[in-house]
């Protein structure tokens, strides 16, 4: 019987680790293989990938099946029973390989293949997305998107893009480390040159986030039969009008929400059922509309509608799902990690914990 491992699948910005900085917070590796540990009583590995930054959902599921090749080959156990992890876009990656038919780059956008696998994918047990784009995203139709998917420079988009640069890194307290690494481990997985280029010209990403995109390709009736895949949604309370906490995560989730009721945006195909799980520090209750986000993706978008895979709702931003959320000091208050946004949530450990508890859990009762 093959070994089970979990592969952790990035988001937009595509890179596992640069330097000492990694996409996902050490302590998520940590816990979620320890959690598995002790429930399956094996050895579980826990493996990072990269993805393309910014590429075409074509492209990057191409890349995430060659690395996952890769780490058959070269890592001790291989090859591997995999459980697929990903956050955001990550979460796309992994849900269609859950498909019978590959995807590839089509003429506005990326889409399933006529044709099926050339190989059986047997290795995949199960999925799980956290943040995930299922029915896209509101952000993908902000100006700044719209200009970089389409390589039309606007005067709308330049402005949105200038003011998002200039608060990545004017954050209040000159807290804005994390944020420039963060950004920086993208532009560095490849060539910052062509990821520049991409960025501005040609963001085949953004293009296949669009709602109508990626609707078509979450409502195609070509889904396995056999592979579970779990959902965690999330979500922040609305920023009040005085916010200034944070101008970047402000700017996010205004852009994410300011156009997810205009008749011309693609609805997504599911309605969310009451949560099983509310994770939060405060009330559990809230509601959700179209509006809600978590500062990247809305909420009501985060749902494949898979019979049961809707696990629960967090109550956290786009970057505290990763471990990367504020950590104080319990005597004196004072910053130990700043976290990558700052968005009222206040999701900490043990919010954190309970839901890589969760997400060990679904894993274990398919290993």
């Amino acid at each position: 019987m093959s070994q089970h491992a979990v592969a952790l699948v990035p988001g937009f910005l595509g890179f596992d680790h640069v330097g000492g900085f990694t996409y996902w917070a050490d302590r998520f590796l940590a816990a979620l293989r320890a959690d598995l540990e002790r429930q399956c009583g094996r050895p579980f590995p826990v493996l990072p990938v990269p993805s393309p930054p910014i590429g075409s959902l074509a492209s990057r599921q191409g890349a995430l099946l060659a690395h996952l090749s890769d780490l058959d080959s070269h890592v001790a156990g291989g090859p591997f029973t995999w459980h697929l992890v990903g956050h955001s876009t990550g979460g796309l990656d992994a849900a269609f390989l859950a498909r019978t038919n590959p995807l590839v780059d089509g003429p506005s956008g990326s889409e399933f293949d006529r044709a099926t696998w050339l190989h059986t994918i047997s290795s995949i047990r199960t999925v799980t997305t956290i943040g995930t784009p299922h029915y896209g995203t509101c952000l993908a139709l902000s100006d700044v998107a719209a200009m970089t998917a389409n390589g039309r420079f606007t005067w709308r988009g330049l402005r949105q893009f200038a003011k998002a640069g200039y608060d990545v890194v004017a954050r209040p307290g000159g807290l804005s480390v994390p944020r420039i690494e963060f950004a920086l481990g993208s532009a560095m997985e490849g060539s910052t040159v062509q990821f520049l280029y991409h960025l501005l010209r040609d963001d085949k990403l953004a293009r296949d986030l669009n709602p109508e995109v990626t609707a078509k390709l979450t409502d195609a009736p070509n889904r396995r039969q056999g592979i579970p895949i779990f959902s965690f949604v999330t979500m922040t309370p609305e920023p009040p009008e005085d916010y200034k906490d944070d101008p970047l995560f402000l700017d996010l989730w205004t852009d994410t929400q300011e156009k997810a009721l205009a008749p011309t945006t693609t609805p997504p195909s599911t309605k969310l059922p009451p949560f099983p799980v509310t994770i939060a520090s405060g009330a559990t209750d809230l509601p959700v509309t179209p509006r809600d986000n978590d500062g990247v993706v809305n909420t009501d978008r985060q749902w494949d509608g898979s019979p049961g895979g809707l696990v629960g709702r967090v109550i956290g931003d786009h970057g505290d799902v990763l471990g990367l959320y504020r950590r104080t000091d319990p005597i004196d208050g004072s910053i130990i990690e700043p976290g990558l946004l700052t968005s009222g949530a206040r999701f900490g450990d043990d919010q954190f914990f309970r839901m890589i508890g969760m997400i060990a859990q679904g894993i274990a009762r398919n290993c």
